[in-house]
């Protein structure tokens, strides 16, 4: 189309074409790795999790099955991010776990879990990380265990697959059509080359999506502990690394918002810094998210806190520092919240924010 030339942007990748996504990825995730080699890790021979999906070769068997680890044992691996959307159709329980690592059905599995597998093959990655899958779910022991693993299993990651449109497991995010975005169509009669198509996107601003996944608590330590996301938007998969920010596919015409930042992308080592007003910032970002259960306030940012540990070598105290504690007693609740003992949960002191189950706000004089 001679118009090409002049008019640069084109119609979102969207999900459609299966091969296309995964080349896409695939190449998105290739390009990481060799050229951003100062400011995102490779991970190609990390320890690897306490268990793993053995996503195998579709050719050979369809199906998949668990696979349990030894001490040692390195290699790499791709994780998930999803909205569980309720009670879990196929999860590893005691009982089940022998039978898993035989064989799991990969037409049992629900649609996104069916989804991502098939994109981890796409991709050429032989391991995929599902907590339902790979924490046993009926064994309060090892759930403790690998939610205090949690930061490393997706900082190992060699990418995560952020399946952000989809608000529960059965959804599935590839097939799915773009959601319709506020678009003019413009027959366009062209001397000599017959009648075109324009398409004006009538967005006024850069584009904000409204994923489910965007609402969900446990995530935000999910994406911020990731090196490489392939988040699986409404409209089309988007690319987000240490080095590049909310790539797309070759000339889409959408320009994503910001929000999706990384929090934060860099964390202060020196203690000197205001550390405090970055973990502010963190807490009143995340307890503006859901929680399922909601005992799980502090586990679901236990990752973040244990990254930290390590970079700040500080004393962390039910969601507080012990080297900025007291300004971050400075707290409130919006909207105010009762706080009285009868408002409160026994899983934090009542000093902590995590006593309770409101949105969070900091005061800083």
């Amino acid at each position: 189309d001679p118009a090409a030339w002049f008019i640069k942007s084109r119609p979102v990748l969207g999900y459609a074409d299966e091969p296309k996504v995964f080349a896409t990825a695939k190449s998105w995730i290739e390009d990481c790795r060799c050229s951003h080699t100062e400011t995102c890790p490779l991970n190609t021979n990390v320890a690897l999790p306490s268990r793993l999906i053995d996503v195998g070769d579709a050719t050979i068997a369809p199906d998949v099955r668990l696979r349990v680890t030894e001490q040692g044992d390195t290699g790499e691996y791709a994780a998930l991010s999803y909205c569980w959307g309720g009670p879990q159709p196929v999860k590893a329980t005691l009982g089940d776990l022998d039978s898993m690592k035989q064989r799991i059905a990969l037409a049992d599995l629900p649609r996104t879990l069916q989804d991502a597998v098939r994109l981890t093959r796409g991709i050429g990655q032989r391991y995929l990380w599902v907590d339902a899958l790979c924490i046993i779910q009926d064994s309060d022991e090892d759930k403790k265990r690998e939610i205090q693993r949690m930061d490393m299993i997706y900082k190992n990651a060699v990418v995560t697959i952020s399946a952000a449109a989809a608000s529960a497991v059965s959804e599935g995010f590839l097939g799915r059509p773009p959601e319709p975005l506020p678009t003019l169509e413009w027959q366009l009669d062209v001397p000599d080359a017959g009648t075109h198509t324009l398409f004006i996107s009538t967005l006024l601003d850069m584009y904000w999506p409204d994923d489910p996944l965007d609402r969900r608590g446990w995530v935000l330590q999910e994406s911020y502990l990731s090196p490489r996301l392939l988040i699986l938007s409404k409209q089309e998969p988007i690319w987000h690394c240490r080095a590049a920010k909310f790539t797309t596919a070759k000339g889409s015409y959408l320009e994503y918002s910001g929000f999706r930042k990384r929090f934060p992308i860099r964390w202060p080592s020196d203690l000197e810094k205001p550390g405090h007003l970055l973990w502010a910032e963190l807490v009143q970002h995340f307890t503006q998210r859901l929680l399922t259960i909601k005992e799980d306030r502090l586990n679901a940012v236990a990752g973040i806190a244990a990254d930290l540990q390590r970079l700040w070598a500080d004393e962390y105290l039910y969601g507080l520092w012990k080297h900025c504690f007291v300004q971050l007693l400075a707290w409130l609740t919006v909207p105010p919240a009762s706080l009285s003992s009868g408002g409160r949960s026994s899983r934090a002191p009542t000093w902590s924010w995590a006593s309770l189950d409101s949105p969070i706000y900091f005061h800083h004089p």
